[in-house]
């Protein structure tokens, strides 16, 4: 049985409320992948933020993270360089004041401008151009969606991309592939650095 979700911060501006999570949206490809590395993000930041901690490739959350990760990017092979967990309270706080329950949704960024803006101050819907400035924020269900197109690649050759924790009730548009959320609904948990081989080409519509 699922817990209603939290009052909202009247003081920000969020999608409207559901009573559950949309029925016709999408789900975790990998369920208890995903279970497992949502677990890891169970931990609240220790810093009022930005900072970003390193995991180490010894830890069970860098093994369950970046399993759920391969999982669903859908590559031949892909090799992680670095994976780093966003301390920011400050963003942090908005998100578990508005929902009780969460889901790991994927956000790729196409340029390291909109990176830095993200690591500083969360989503920020008035700035979004990819949901939709003032309306919302997408972030995918499967780190195959977000890679293509949407993940620049720095100067090392390697590609970034956000692992989010998502609410699951606040929620302004959502389908099989991607879920568009309002201000204060989802946190950057962790950002990932990779490599992976080409794939076919995939594209979604709404």
């Amino acid at each position: 049985v699922r817990k209603p979700a939290a009052e909202m911060d009247s003081s920000l501006s969020y999608a409207p409320r559901l009573a559950s999570p949309p029925l016709h949206g999408g789900r975790p490809s990998f369920p208890d992948e995903h279970d497992a590395a949502l677990a890891c993000a169970a931990n609240r930041p220790k810093y009022s933020g930005p900072k970003l901690q390193t995991v180490a490739r010894s830890s069970s959350e860098f093994e369950a993270v970046t399993k759920y990760f391969k999982s669903t990017l859908g590559a031949n092979s892909c090799e992680v360089e670095q994976l780093e967990r966003i301390d920011n309270n400050k963003v942090q706080c908005r998100l578990f004041r508005g929902s009780s329950e969460h889901t790991l949704m994927f956000h790729g960024c196409r340029t390291p401008a909109n990176e830095t803006k993200i690591l500083q101050d969360g989503f920020q819907v008035q700035s979004c151009q990819s949901g939709g400035m003032n309306y919302g924020t997408w972030f995918a269900y499967n780190a195959k969606y977000s890679n293509l197109g949407y993940a620049f690649t720095d100067r090392e050759g390697f590609k970034h991309m956000f692992i989010c924790v998502v609410s699951y009730y606040y929620t302004v548009m959502d389908n099989l592939e991607m879920r568009v959320v309002g201000q204060g609904c989802a946190y950057p948990q962790w950002l990932i650095k990779y490599k992976s081989e080409p794939y076919p080409s995939y594209s979604a519509a709404f």
